[in-house]
């Protein structure tokens, strides 16, 4: 027997010896991620992001990492949210709500170490620092966060104009403080504490300002130009 006769037996003995393979039975049909409605697959894709940004930096939070996290297809969060720039918009704005909500409970210092408050303002500072569009997470004034900071002021007497001027103050205080705390940490931790009775010890003296720079119930904040220009104060002619 020649070598090639042996090595063509040896090959039919392999092919005897295999298990047969199965066949496909045509009326088996492919299994299929179960289909999730959008009043099911929105909140718990918005619960499973938020969660994900809170544990791992912001980049590494990608339509992938969510989509398993979640158990879903990563398509289910292009259809629901459009975009992660859509899906990041509305966790923003979720987390603003759930601040407002229970800001009338809160003290400022407690105000100031709100979770939700802390992830929502670095997630839009990360936005805005990737190149997002601002108009696509602006925050306006009929929003939640901005009317519980201006109805905080409702103990004073003061027009609305200058209680939006106030509250747009202190929303730029608050987002620049959870934005660069971490950079310029406080020396001495009782600082912080003294820096809310401050500005709570100026919100008193807001009716005196307004008086005193002559503002009434007929002032249109359309009037100020921002960003305003610094310099002498106009000269009386």
């Amino acid at each position: 027997m020649t070598t090639t006769q042996q090595s063509d037996d040896t090959a039919q003995t392999v092919r005897h010896s295999l298990p047969p393979k199965k066949k496909q039975d045509a009326n088996v049909e492919r299994k299929r991620a179960p289909y999730i409605s959008a009043a099911v697959a929105r909140p718990h894709i918005l619960e499973t992001t938020i969660e994900l940004l809170r544990t791992q930096p912001f980049p590494s939070v990608t339509v992938r990492t969510i989509a398993k996290a979640a158990g879903l297809h990563p398509s289910a969060i292009m259809r629901n949210f459009g975009s992660m720039e859509g899906l990041y918009d509305t966790i923003a704005r979720e987390l603003g709500k759930r601040v407002s909500s229970r800001s009338h409970l809160m003290d400022g210092p407690s105000l100031l170490a709100d979770p939700d408050g802390i992830l929502r303002t670095r997630l839009i500072g990360w936005l805005l620092g990737q190149g997002v569009d601002p108009k696509e997470i602006k925050i306006d004034q009929d929003s939640p966060g901005y009317q519980a900071v201006a109805t905080r002021q409702g103990d004073v007497a003061i027009t609305n104009a200058t209680r939006e001027l106030y509250a747009e103050i202190m929303i730029f205080l608050y987002e620049g403080f959870i934005t660069f705390s971490p950079v310029h940490p406080f020396v001495n931790p009782e600082n912080l504490t003294r820096s809310m009775q401050l500005l709570e010890e100026m919100r008193k003296f807001l009716p005196q300002i307004e008086a005193n720079l002559g503002w009434d119930e007929k002032t249109d904040l359309s009037d100020f130009t921002f960003p305003m220009k610094l310099g002498s104060p106009p000269v009386d002619e």
